[in-house]
């Protein structure tokens, strides 16, 4: 079987001598002085991240080692990405459209996604409360809304009491995870079965990409979520009461 980056595309390896020049190059342009000592590194982050952080006055940029063999463009719109951000530049749109292009292609988000699996930590617990079973609640809106068709590998509440969020979906470890602040005798069941039934639908739909760019709540999944029975009941209580 092909290692994970070998199924990466474009599979065109940069030396980091030339990541180096490409920096010195940016700085150059964007601060009209020598560019600082930096080092550049390819990184096992998690996921797909990348970090510019300054150490003892050298420059420390860290690109996700899920990009080592990206274009030598793409590579360079991250590094001119970072260097805008800590020189508080405005970023040049054309990066931004590069990079993006890039890393929304459906083989590098599941390479992302099998990352984060084998890599990143994910702390879970019981699908079962204090006041709601997400267990139950799951079966029976899979049965009513999905034809039993979403499969997830874990239903979980969160460890803590966020005040934003109410829920997510996790794709490299397939969990719904919903906030403990739901599970509350005051808060009703309609409420908790409809931020599941928000999660079930990302876990369904996935995302769409248009123009290099990832929607989550794009106009499929706005329809669908409206098919809900207690759409507007939930959606009111949530405004009135969960600010």
């Amino acid at each position: 079987m092909n290692s994970l980056q070998d199924r990466l595309p474009f599979p065109r390896k940069v030396i980091p001598t030339e990541l180096v020049e490409t920096f010195e190059r940016l700085y150059a342009e964007w601060d009209r002085g020598p560019s600082p000592p930096v080092r550049i590194e390819f990184y096992p982050y998690s996921s797909l991240r990348h970090t510019l952080r300054v150490r003892d006055g050298v420059w420390l940029v860290r690109l996700s080692d899920l990009l080592e063999t990206a274009p030598p463009r793409v590579l360079e719109a991250i590094l001119a990405i970072l260097t805008c951000k800590l020189l508080r530049r405005r970023v040049p749109p054309h990066y931004r459209r590069c990079y993006q292009q890039h890393v929304t292609q459906p083989q590098l988000r599941q390479a992302a996604r099998e990352v984060r699996a084998s890599r990143g930590r994910k702390v879970l617990t019981s699908p079962r409360g204090r006041v709601f079973d997400l267990a139950g609640i799951f079966r029976r809106l899979n049965h009513r809304y999905f034809e039993n068709r979403v499969e997830v590998d874990h239903l979980s509440w969160s460890r803590e009491k966020a005040q934003t969020r109410l829920g997510h979906y996790d794709p490299a470890h397939r969990a719904i995870v919903i906030n403990r602040r739901l599970d509350h005798p005051l808060v009703p069941e309609y409420v908790v079965a409809f931020i599941v039934y928000h999660e079930m639908l990302h876990a369904s739909l996935g995302e769409h990409c248009r123009n290099g760019r990832r929607h989550f709540h794009h106009a499929e999944f706005r329809r669908a979520e409206k098919r809900f029975a207690d759409y507007r009941r939930a959606q009111r209580f949530i405004r009135r009461e969960l600010p």
